[in-house]
């Protein structure tokens, strides 16, 4: 945090810097561009990761991505039914493999939509959550797979008569 500045004031920098650098643009303050850079690594470790399994996933992807995470007050009971119900997926939401309705983060915010968080940390490090999940959930199914423990199956075709 620069002298003189609050840590909200430092936030806001931060997300508006982020957010700049996500639109292709600098941050414009030199404090946020090694946090910039970091979280820029972080994310295109984790995307390389995800096309090392060789499932085509994130062939496209967009460079210097930020997270798109945003309120959605309609899926707030469907969570929870998921939540009790057992039938949550071990892979995650998966989102960040989801064709993005807003190629940056600033058209969806002039959309209308709201963030989940307005600290752009908890922002990254959620979607870096979301893919280490997704991550793990595959190396636990090649591992199981591998030991004869699971059979992998291509889907099924099924012909109804």
């Amino acid at each position: 945090m620069g002298p003189g500045k609050t840590e909200a004031e430092a936030g806001s920098a931060l997300f508006t810097g982020l957010s700049k650098k996500a639109g292709g643009s600098t941050p414009g303050d030199a404090e946020l561009e090694p946090i910039a850079r970091m979280f820029s690594r972080m994310l295109d470790q984790r995307r390389q990761e995800v096309q090392a399994l060789g499932e085509g996933a994130l062939k496209g992807f967009y460079q210097n991505y930020f997270p798109h995470i945003f309120e959605r007050p309609e899926q707030a009971g469907k969570f929870v039914e998921s939540f009790f119900s057992g039938k949550r997926s071990m892979e995650g939401p998966k989102s960040f493999l989801k064709h993005c309705e807003f190629p940056t983060f600033r058209e969806a915010l002039d959309a209308g939509l709201k963030p989940v968080s307005d600290n752009p940390v908890d922002l990254v490090m959620m979607k870096a959550r979301e893919m280490d999940r997704y991550l793990l959930a595959h190396a636990v199914l090649r591992d199981l797979a591998d030991n004869g423990i699971l059979a992998v199956y291509p889907p099924a075709v099924c012909w109804i008569r």
